[in-house]
């Protein structure tokens, strides 16, 4: 089943596949914490400061997240969906294209792959009409400037 990252200030979202049934060479294994730790540990340490999850079982390695990326991890509280409220709207806008009672093991990683390229590349009113992709391009650019300015800025 796909597994949905969001980057709340951007609202970059990445999808991943659990290892299972079918081509797990692009799959990640949830059972050794891998789902998660791939697409943070790749993310500079500004970036990846806390994650929130809710209650299922599949975050039951949460604590390898702050021992090894050094993450604070939270969970949201059981029946409390609107404290996860962008991430339940990402999924909804992920799964416009797709029928409606669609077995979710079935979508192929190239399929996953476009339909998230399309929500990261569709402007955004929270974003003053950016895309998520260009904001996300912008933050990264401003926090490289940012940590690898060294020399003086030059007077008048």
């Amino acid at each position: 089943l796909p597994l949905d990252l969001l980057e709340d200030a951007t609202a970059v979202h990445v999808g991943l596949r659990a290892a299972g049934d079918r081509d797990d060479r692009d799959r990640v294994d949830v059972r050794r914490g891998e789902r998660h730790h791939k697409p943070l540990a790749n993310l500079p340490q500004q970036l990846r400061r806390s994650i929130t999850f809710d209650n299922g079982t599949e975050f039951a390695t949460h604590y390898s997240l702050r021992k090894d990326l050094g993450l604070a991890t939270y969970f949201c509280d059981r029946y409390a969906p609107w404290q996860k409220g962008s991430v339940e709207n990402a999924i909804s806008r992920l799964r416009r294209p797709l029928p409606r009672r669609i077995d979710l093991a079935k979508i192929t990683l190239a399929d996953l792959e476009k339909i998230v390229v399309g929500y990261n590349t569709t402007p955004r009113a929270c974003l003053n009409y950016r895309t998520p992709a260009e904001a996300m391009r912008r933050k990264l650019t401003l926090l490289h400037f940012k940590c690898e300015s060294t020399s003086q800025p030059a007077l008048g």
